[in-house]
């Protein structure tokens, strides 16, 4: 039966398509870990106090650590749908935000519990997303999903080195880097929707070569963690500049 899915699999279900594709949808996936970056900002902008400025915070930590909806979502109508939800929840979450901060005129100046609903969404967005980037990694790597699923994780990481450098390049202005943050998350979301489908996820395990994929797995990795220490160091110069 694996050969006859092997010859039957429509182009689309290639595991490396597959995995790139989930490598950029996470790429977006940690953007919560960022928020350290700008709170201060945040803070002074809205005149919160600490406790409230952590409320926003635990909000989002919140949102990113309940996913049993998002798993029910992926297994019940597949990674597409999944994050087309978490697309509008993200989405939503970082454009009313970016409302707040005075692109929407009408929206300035919104009571702190709205911003704690906003960081709500964002968090779980990013848990949607990477529910359904995990769970799509595992069965396109079936014999070696704990180096594919190791190597997507370590993107989420990454995204918010990302971030921070983006943040550097666009300050002071924190409503352009919200809108940045936004329009790369809906993007990188619409591109994984478009882009796995069931169906092909299962046809692309079925075709999988563990021998021969666990070293590109690696080699993929160390680029990956090259990139980490590219922009770590990147971060230390701008640091001490």
């Amino acid at each position: 039966s694996s050969v006859r899915a092997s010859t039957d699999a429509p182009p689309t279900a290639c595991r490396w398509r597959i995995l790139a594709t989930v490598i950029v949808v996470e790429s977006v996936g940690g953007l919560m870990y960022a928020f350290g970056i700008y709170s201060a900002r945040l803070k002074s902008k809205f005149s919160l106090s600490q406790q409230q400025l952590d409320a926003i915070s635990i909000s989002s930590s919140l949102g990113s650590n309940v996913g049993v909806h998002w798993g029910l979502l992926t297994d019940a109508a597949g990674p597409s749908a999944a994050l087309c939800a978490a697309l509008v929840a993200g989405g939503g979450g970082w454009l009313l935000l970016w409302s707040a901060l005075g692109g929407v005129s009408g929206l300035r100046g919104l009571p702190w519990a709205y911003l704690c609903a906003f960081a709500l969404l964002q968090g779980t967005a990013m848990c949607g997303s990477d529910v359904a980037s995990m769970t799509t990694i595992a069965k396109a790597f079936p014999q070696n999903r704990g180096r594919a699923t190791g190597l997507v994780k370590a993107m989420v990481g990454l995204s918010a080195a990302l971030a921070a450098n983006v943040y550097v390049a666009a300050e002071p202005a924190l409503r352009l880097y919200v809108l940045l943050v936004a329009g790369a998350y809906v993007g990188a979301c619409a591109f994984g929707a478009a882009r796995l489908r069931a169906g092909d996820i299962l046809a692309a395990g079925a075709r999988e070569r563990p021998a021969d994929d666990a070293p590109r797995l690696a080699a993929i990795l160390a680029r990956v963690v090259g990139l980490a220490v590219f922009y770590l160091a990147l971060q230390l110069a701008n640091a001490f500049a």
